[in-house]
């Protein structure tokens, strides 16, 4: 396409193509692939989340992830509004 006319293609996809809502993270169930990609957690965060929920059980609450030694909770907090 043309330069000029790149800003009227970029509006059309904008306005059709809005993609999906980013869908919330359950603590308790998710893989430790969904702690990296969603969270902004370390390949070794996240890990140590995996390790942590398999020893001690359920997360009764998204705060219980920032207590995970080597995890830094301000991460946690940033994202914390898609984890559930």
């Amino acid at each position: 396409i043309a330069d000029s006319e790149v800003p009227v293609v970029l509006d059309y996809l904008s306005t059709h193509f809005l993609g999906e809502a980013a869908q919330p993270i359950n603590i308790n169930t998710a893989p430790q692939i969904d702690f990296e990609s969603a969270v902004g957690l370390l390949r070794r965060e996240a890990a140590a989340v995996i390790r942590y929920r398999e020893r001690h059980g359920r997360f009764k609450s998204i705060d219980d992830l920032k207590r995970i030694p080597g995890v830094d909770p301000q991460k946690i907090e940033k994202r914390r509004s898609v984890l559930i």
